[in-house]
């Protein structure tokens, strides 16, 4: 195949692709997972994260890295973005009510970019917490630490409108950023997320395990809630503990599964 042929070929894949993302999108395919965010001490389940899955009829269940790129490129984000949100707040709203006492206490939902720059976000968020019933201290936003710094002085209002509709505003990926710590005082946030490449050769390492230290300490001393990502053994688990990392998440204590799944084995545990 000669190179204008292959360039033919990328771009009605590329068509199909984004033709059917976007029916996917209106035909329901789109399907919610949540992994358990957990209290590292007691062991409960006091918060969960939503992630998009894809239903994909000619592929099977998709996970987000092969469409949100293409979501995005397409200028589909924001739509999966609302949907999102919305089945994220209907959902936790259902768990609460059936079951108050073993129900997570919040579930945390990432936002783009792109809707982080709409206007109308504040609103959005307002009206689909009313429309849902959900109590908006239970959202929490998750804005990465890489958006965070296209812009700190102009996203920090903005992040300062949705705090004051209630809800609260998590850190993610922190780590990643390679920028200056002197942004965290200026960003209205109130959980933080350490990114998994943290863990990463902690077990055994007085290095990293000092830097991980640092990490948490400093969460606490601005009165963040700290969460470290992408826990993957028993022995990184320890550490955390160690260090006073009230909160993890990552497939050592759960993988992400349907909310149907997940309270099945609550219920499994609780016997």
């Amino acid at each position: 195949m000669d190179f204008q042929a292959d360039m033919h070929a990328r771009i009605v894949d590329q068509l199909d692709q984004e033709r059917r993302l976007k029916t996917a999108i209106e035909r329901g395919e789109l399907r919610l997972h949540l992994q358990p965010i957990v209290e590292t001490l007691a062991g409960r389940t006091e918060g969960v994260e939503a992630l998009v899955r894809w239903q994909d009829p000619a592929a099977g269940l998709r996970a987000p890295g092969t469409f949100l790129p293409l979501a995005e490129s397409a200028g589909l984000i924001t739509d999966i973005d609302r949907w999102i949100l919305r089945e994220s707040c209907l959902t936790l709203r259902a768990w609460q009510d059936d079951d108050a006492a073993g129900a997570p206490d919040w579930i945390t939902v990432n936002i783009s970019a792109v809707l982080l720059d709409s206007p109308d976000l504040p609103d959005l968020v307002t009206r689909t917490l009313r429309e849902t019933g959900l109590r908006p201290e239970a959202l929490v936003l998750e804005v990465t630490e890489t958006t965070l710094m296209r812009d700190v002085a102009g996203t920090a209002p903005r992040l300062e409108r949705l705090r004051s509709t209630g809800v609260r505003i998590a850190i993610d990926d922190f780590g990643t950023g390679y920028s200056s710590l002197g942004y965290l005082r200026d960003i209205p946030a109130d959980v933080l997320k350490i990114d998994r490449s943290f863990l990463e050769g902690l077990v055994g390492s007085d290095r990293h395990r000092g830097l991980l230290a640092a990490v948490v300490q400093l969460g606490h001393t601005l009165g963040l809630r700290v969460v470290a990502e992408g826990v993957e053994d028993a022995e990184q688990l320890a550490e955390l503990v160690g260090l006073g990392c009230r909160y993890a998440q990552g497939y050592h204590l759960a993988r992400p599964a349907p909310v149907g799944q997940l309270r099945a084995a609550a219920d499994l545990v609780r016997g």
